[in-house]
């Protein structure tokens, strides 16, 4: 546990660095409100952290945090973005389900040039969301056996939708 002036020393840190630590981060994020979020979490984790930090290491370990939880903030920011951007489109659009159909179509196609039992595994595997244990149980085949006939399966399918696709 800390002792009370490990705590202060980090207080005063806090108290005169936080203004500069929230340009850097802003810096970075390019948001005022999320960069003093980014600060207050680094010394709020720096505070409850059992390690000892010598006041000498304290200006280079916070800098680095901060950086460092910025640009994990531009991380997420990014994947959230790039979810609701996603799923900006309704599925029940007419132009969603001719793509959909069209897909299985062609998937039923190309599994239909497939050998009937690894044909059977891909659907099972793709279709219908079973694992290579379920499907082996199914079939009672050999795990490795059929987890093979799924690899090469998987194998023909990308090469048959490229040429299809394309």
């Amino acid at each position: 546990m800390r002792n009370e002036e490990q705590k202060e020393n980090i207080a005063n840190y806090y108290r005169t660095n936080f203004e500069g630590l929230c340009d850097f981060a802003a810096r970075i994020l390019g948001d005022c409100v999320d960069a003093e979020d980014v600060v207050q979490d680094v010394f709020l984790r720096i505070l409850t952290d059992e390690s000892c930090v010598m006041y000498n290491s304290l200006p280079a370990i916070c800098r680095t945090m901060v950086r460092n939880k910025s640009i994990d903030g531009i991380r997420h920011r990014k994947i959230k973005n790039a979810y609701v951007a996603l799923n900006e489109y309704e599925e029940n659009t007419p132009y969603i389900k001719y793509i959909g159909q069209e897909l299985v179509s062609l998937v039923e196609h190309g599994s239909s040039m497939m050998p009937v039992n690894r044909a059977a595994i891909y659907k099972m595997n793709v279709l219908d969301g079973m694992k290579i244990s379920e499907i082996s149980i199914l079939l009672h085949a050999d795990y490795k056996n059929v987890e093979y006939n799924l690899t090469v399966a998987r194998k023909f399918m990308r090469s048959y939708l490229r040429r299809m696709l394309a």
